[in-house]
């Protein structure tokens, strides 16, 4: 094991990759909330309207099995 290998007291004292990237992550979440409102809104909205629309087609189709027979 080298010199470079090991750790100072200074590279303890600072923050540690987990907490340095979920810092920035979380910053950037609350710069950026609106947005992710926003598209998680439109999200669930094409989700409602394709389960709408699957729920209206297989009525129209028992409708038209219903009139068959």
């Amino acid at each position: 094991m080298s010199s470079k290998d090991k750790l100072t007291k200074e590279d303890l004292k600072g923050p540690d990759l987990f907490v340095s990237f979920s810092d920035r992550l979380f910053s950037w979440i609350e710069s950026n909330i609106r947005a992710i409102v926003a598209g998680l809104s439109l999200v669930g909205m094409i989700a409602a309207g394709v389960v709408g629309y699957g729920y209206w087609t297989e009525g129209q189709e028992r409708k038209a099995a219903e009139a068959l027979f």
